[in-house]
């Protein structure tokens, strides 16, 4: 396979989130390596928080140019600069990739890290309908015109290929997962972990969205249906955004005042993870869930919704539960805490599962953008043992 000389990347969020911390770490690893490397956003780069990246002066940047002269910048790097291989991380990049790909040799690399139809549906909200059937048309024209589709998980793949008519065994379809060990979770890893009120202490990390989509609500609700059974359980909750104050309102409302904590965005949740004894991630829909592998890094026992690409994660059924059902939750917390025993097999899928996720990621996806739409080596992309029972589809949808 012949190597590449400039690539494009293109995020039009950069919110900090698990898919921009890959996308870092992509644009890292070919950067070092001399290749032409580029960014194209319409925000911020430098306020992204707790993330390694190259400075402007490495990897050009253009996201200070607002929405329009961010476009502008994009068309000219396309259509201009003509870079080897152009890599979207979002479904609007993809689309301007199929278009431009007609007129020029630009071979275009989609990286679906999520499913914004399923986060509509779960929405709601006026239009909402009108909003998925645009997105499904969208993609089935993006899907049908890019070069190369790299989703996140097993389950994100079925569901939108099946949800667009095109064959699962498409040679341009290509999973990569997220990994465990990222230089930034390394990092957090060497310092000491945070010292915790609570025995034992359950934790979630992420953002805290207004519809609710994260399923923190229910986890709450579950600490409370434990109240009898475990008095001094403690739920950390890391993160932000626009849900926070109904949280911290259910909190007050359910008397929990003293054992469930907002520590806000944290710069270094590992060093939380670590003082866990329970991660748990209550999502209502999800591609995968980059916050599990990070707990699992942290050698924290993981649990989950059977959703999405959850159970890819999780792998044992035993610490899955049904969305939106607290006492499911509960349930699930309380099988892992019965015994000492039963903490034990927690802990020792939480070591199997992290070595299965230990691969080089940024290598890996080099070598999918570097393929474009030439077939791709299954030996460079690590193996990650999956359930046979894949996740359900998105609550709500």
């Amino acid at each position: 396979m012949s190597e590449i000389d400039s690539v494009l990347f293109h995020d039009p969020s950069n919110t900090g989130g698990g898919h921009f911390i890959k996308q870092c770490e992509l644009m890292r690893n070919f950067a070092e390596d001399d290749v032409s490397t580029y960014f194209v956003s319409p925000t911020e780069f430098d306020a992204v928080q707790g993330i390694d990246h190259r400075s402007d002066d490495v990897i050009p940047f253009t996201g200070r140019l607002g929405l329009i002269g961010h476009l502008i910048s994009l068309f000219w790097y396309l259509l201009v600069v003509r870079p080897d291989r152009f890599v979207p991380f979002n479904i609007f990049g993809g689309f301007v990739g199929g278009i431009i790909g007609t007129f020029t040799s630009t071979e275009t690399v989609l990286f679906i890290r999520g499913d914004f139809y399923r986060g509509r549906a779960i929405a709601g909200g006026f239009g909402a309908k009108l909003i998925k059937r645009s997105i499904t048309y969208l993609e089935w024209i993006i899907f049908r015109s890019v070069d190369r589709i790299v989703f996140i998980s097993e389950h994100n793949k079925k569901i939108m290929t099946q949800r667009t008519g095109l064959d699962e065994s498409e040679t341009k379809t290509t999973v990569l997962y997220n990994n465990t060990f990222t230089e930034r979770v390394r990092k957090q890893l060497d310092g000491d972990k945070k010292s915790l009120d609570g025995a034992p202490v359950i934790g979630f990390a992420g953002e805290f969205p207004s519809e609710g989509g994260k399923g923190v609500s229910t986890l709450i609700d579950a600490v409370a249906h434990l109240d009898d059974c475990y008095p001094n359980l403690h739920l950390y909750l890391l993160g932000r955004g626009d849900g926070i104050e109904s949280l911290r309102q259910q909190v007050r409302y359910e008397g929990l005042e003293d054992r469930v904590h907002f520590p806000g965005w944290v710069d270094d949740p590992i060093r939380y993870m670590r003082a866990f004894d329970l991660y748990i991630l209550p999502s209502y829909h999800e591609g995968l869930g980059n916050s599990l592998l990070e707990a699992l890094a942290a050698e924290t026992p993981i649990a989950g919704s059977d959703v999405g690409g959850i159970p890819e994660v999780v792998y044992d059924r035993d610490y899955l539960f049904e969305p939106r059902d607290p006492v499911a939750i509960a349930g699930v917390i309380d099988t892992i805490f019965d015994s000492d025993d039963a903490y034990q097999r927690a802990m020792e899928n939480c070591q199997k599962r992290r070595t299965e996720f230990d691969f080089d990621w940024a290598q890996a996806g080099r070598h999918i953008v570097t393929a474009g739409s030439a077939p791709v080596e299954p030996s460079r992309i690590p193996p990650v043992p999956i359930p046979d029972q894949l996740g359900a589809v998105a609550v709500g949808t």
